[in-house]
């Protein structure tokens, strides 16, 4: 028997795919705008199935509610907020499941709720609600203390997945975290121009966002061009990145692995990496400004000393106290020569250590103190080379 060309797709499959017309942020949004209005009605003891209403009574409705609509705290909303309250009401109702034949913006049987609309936008506007506040632009010093930062650092794991990040969000305008899940290995192609020789980052697989629907044919959203002779060229910080990247998954943000070497071939795990940039983004501005103040005085550390550390077979041996409240110090032997572990630990006293315990009994054996497990481990990039150390204490105390 021969296949069939064209699909079977029953009503209910075919309602699900309507659904999908409109972004996940967009049904939420109509989502939102209906329960508000519904909450209008519960106040008013009326029916807040508004999507039976028919036009003339929905007509009714709207008038007031244009009037009277406020935020929780009894504020007015922003003119935006209110014209995309409008749009939204209108999408619900006119999209599936209820598919409404009307347009409440359009049709001439809510003229009156129109003019009610125009005259609470208009009253907005009066009162200091109609204008709009954009986001602050990323200004060229601010940009360069990102990329100067321990935390965009392109010779760690950690640093280089964060510097990409920001280049694309940069160059390629995304919106939050939007459709970065779903991005692959693939996602970017590195081009050159023929006539400049210089080489460009293009976005080259379609993808469905909430300003770019299925009536939109393009593809490209932007560059991302070479920086030829800078250190935070974005190209050669994709390239780099694509190149240490786990060879088995296929995601393009991967989870950087805790430990690595410089000459590794592989920096991230098999691990696809979900959680993006976000952090930042959600925090007010307050925060935003604080995290830019320590990100400030990294900066000025960035010139610290490593601190090596003992092998893990070095022993320290200190003399027992004469007692708790004992003010002894920490005597070190020579033998290690002058490493600088050892200065750190000198003067280290151990009433200090220990002074919180309220013990009448003697200290009479010998306090050892040991360097184990010693290991090279990335806790964050700005501990990128350090040594870590467990220094174990063992302690008898007998009355």
């Amino acid at each position: 028997m021969a296949a069939k060309r064209f699909a079977s797709l029953a009503a209910d499959e075919i309602e699900k795919k309507k659904l999908l017309i409109n972004s996940k942020e967009t049904i939420r949004s109509n989502q939102k705008a209906a329960r508000l209005l519904k909450a209008y009605l519960g106040e008013l003891n009326q029916n807040q199935n508004f999507e039976e209403f028919d036009a003339v009574r929905l007509n009714e409705v709207l008038c007031h509610f244009y009037m009277n609509a406020r935020k929780q705290d009894g504020e007015f909303y922003k003119a935006t907020t209110f014209e995309n309250m409008r749009h939204a009401i209108n999408r619900y109702l006119r999209d599936p499941p209820y598919n409404r034949k009307f347009d409440i913006i359009k049709d001439d049987e809510f003229r009156d709720a129109n003019v009610s609309f125009k005259a609470a936008l208009a009253e907005l506007k009066r009162i200091g609600k109609g204008s709009v506040q954009h986001h602050p632009v990323i200004n060229e010093s601010d940009r360069q203390k990102l990329y100067e930062s321990n935390q965009m650092n392109p010779q760690t794991p950690y640093g280089l997945l964060n510097k990409v990040q920001f280049d694309v969000r940069l160059y390629f305008c995304r919106r939050s975290v939007e459709n970065m899940h779903i991005m692959s290995k693939s996602t970017f192609e590195v081009m050159q121009e023929p006539k400049s020789g210089l080489k460009y980052v293009a976005k080259c697989t379609d993808e469905l966002t909430k300003n770019h629907r299925g009536n939109d044919r393009e593809t490209t959203s932007g560059v991302m061009p070479e920086s030829p002779g800078s250190p935070f060229c974005p190209v050669r910080s994709l390239e780099k990145y694509i190149g240490k990247l786990h060879p088995s998954c296929s995601s393009l943000w991967q989870r950087p692995r805790d430990s690595f070497d410089d000459d590794d071939e592989t920096w991230y795990c098999n691990v696809r990496l979900v959680q993006s940039l976000t952090v930042y983004q959600r925090t007010d501005t307050e925060e935003k400004i604080a995290m830019g103040q320590a990100m400030g005085q990294s900066l000025a550390l960035q010139s610290f000393k490593t601190v090596s550390a003992l092998p893990s077979t070095a022993t320290l041996a200190l003399p027992p106290p004469e007692s708790v409240g004992d003010t002894s110090l920490v005597t070190l032997p020579q033998e290690h020569g002058d490493h600088e572990a050892v200065a750190e630990l000198q003067g280290i006293n151990i009433s200090d250590l220990f002074g919180d315990f309220n013990c009448d009994h003697t200290l009479q054996s010998q306090t050892e103190t040991r360097f184990s497990s010693v290991q090279t481990r990335q806790i964050m990039p700005a501990f990128h080379r350090c040594t870590i150390g467990t220094i174990n204490f063992s302690i008898n105390i007998s009355k």
